[in-house]
């Protein structure tokens, strides 16, 4: 009789606890989203377990479910051209690395007063940097007395303007003097960035995400947000679209020979962005063309398939053949794509999460990329996939036919499933935001 009374004591709790959050309301703040954005995946898995969620954007996303496009003034659309030219001016001052992201004299856009935001229970604040949100205005959210998240999908949030770091360490205690923009000045733009969001961002209802174990680090070793709550919340893979197909017959829908041994590699179509690495894959494929001259590995030929441009010069590389899949907004076409191959070679050099290995080991393809931040949350090194060391083209080429021997790519994908899936990627946020709760009683 006690047992049954116990286990109806749970059941009622866990009704209980299942009507609390299905009765969240949360509101995402992004510039602008599409299906593959990481804030808009966060959405949908929240959608799908039952809570109410909502995205504004700024510019481009208006016309997916519950996405709005908020309204911009005509003082705020002046203010914004004025921005703009001061912005040029100021940059004109320094030299910034080539191609490298970049965000000085954010506009901000005050959204405390719309009746969404007033009746949000928290704000997930993603990529809002530039035209939208300002250290300035994310105070008047702040100042609502709700949770507010700042989403570090990169490292903006905590630095001086930087989104890609490539290992400079000013932002744990003060930017100035900054590498990317070859400043010689203590006191400038950085400094003075940084100085305003730890001015205007330390709160206590102000908390941080970010999606590895790496960027939760980096955030807890920053000036800006090292003394404010901070947890991990990955990137959410829609583990029901991301699955294996059948490889003999995707291979015949992308003209592939079933004999083939196929090696997938993205590309973007700026290839001298710094921290993509795409040098470091010309001469990784380069290796593997000197150490199988016939270009076979167990007599299957070698074939590099490459996505994500619509058009390639490169049509070979040693002797090694290269064809183009294209640009692929679809991921349905893109499952199926990294079902195609045997591997999927990954050369970044700085990641927070890296939302295509994921989704390529979901589709039971394993991975090989170098070791660096939120990928190693990803890839269990020498498991179900290999973890290069850092810039060594050698160990990686060599972590390529490792991998298409030995990973076990059943637990690959059980792992994504279990840890990155959206289901168990809503139940952490909710469950984050429990903690607050009671915490906040």
């Amino acid at each position: 009789m006690n047992l049954l009374c116990n286990q109806f004591k749970l059941l009622i709790r866990e009704t209980e606890t299942i009507s609390r959050r299905k009765n969240v309301n949360i509101i995402h703040l992004n510039t602008g989203v599409n299906l593959t954005s990481a804030p808009y995946k966060l959405h949908e898995a929240l959608l799908q377990a039952g809570v109410k969620s909502k995205i504004l954007v700024l510019n481009e996303g208006s016309e997916l479910s519950c996405v709005e496009k908020v309204s911009k003034s005509i003082f705020y659309k002046c203010k914004r051209k004025l921005y703009a030219f001061f912005r040029k001016a100021v940059m004109k001052g320094y030299s910034l690395t080539e191609y490298m992201p970049f965000t000085a004299l954010p506009v901000g856009m005050d959204l405390s007063k719309m009746s969404c935001i007033k009746e949000a229970d928290a704000i997930l604040l993603h990529w809002v940097c530039g035209d939208y949100m300002s250290p300035k205005t994310i105070q008047k959210l702040i100042q609502m007395k709700k949770p507010v998240f700042l989403a570090c999908h990169d490292n903006y949030p905590f630095t001086g303007g930087c989104h890609v770091r490539m290992g400079c360490t000013k932002y744990r205690e003060k930017c100035g003097s900054c590498p990317q923009l070859h400043s010689p000045k203590e006191q400038d733009i950085t400094n003075k960035l940084l100085t305003e969001k730890k001015k205007r961002l330390r709160y206590s209802n102000v908390y941080a995400v970010g999606p590895s174990r790496w960027m939760d680090q980096n955030i807890a070793m920053s000036a800006v947000l090292r003394n404010q709550q901070h947890f991990i919340l990955p990137n959410a893979v829609d583990t029901d679209r991301f699955h294996p197909f059948d490889k003999r017959e995707i291979r015949e829908e992308f003209q592939i020979s079933s004999r083939s041994f196929v090696i997938l590699a993205g590309l973007k179509a700026n290839e001298k962005i710094p921290y993509n690495g795409t040098e470091y894959m010309w001469e990784i494929f380069q290796k593997l063309s000197e150490r199988f001259p016939d270009g076979k590995w167990k007599e299957r030929k070698i074939e590099i398939v490459v996505f994500g441009v619509r058009e390639t010069d490169r049509k070979e590389i040693g002797g090694l053949s290269i064809s183009n899949a294209g640009y692929i907004s679809e991921a349905d076409r893109l499952a199926k794509l990294y079902s195609a191959a045997d591997v999927y070679l990954v050369t970044s050099l700085e990641d927070s999460f890296n939302q295509t290995v994921a989704e390529c080991m979901a589709c039971g393809t394993p991975a090989a990329a170098f070791k660096n931040g939120g990928i190693e949350d990803i890839i269990d090194h020498k498991e179900n996939g290999y973890l290069a060391e850092y810039k060594n083209a050698e160990d990686l080429a060599e972590g390529i036919i490792w991998a298409a021997e030995y990973a076990d790519t059943a637990k690959g994908r059980e792992k994504i499933v279990r840890e990155f899936s959206y289901a168990s990627v809503s139940r952490r946020f909710l469950d984050i935001m429990e903690k607050i709760n009671r915490e906040n009683r």
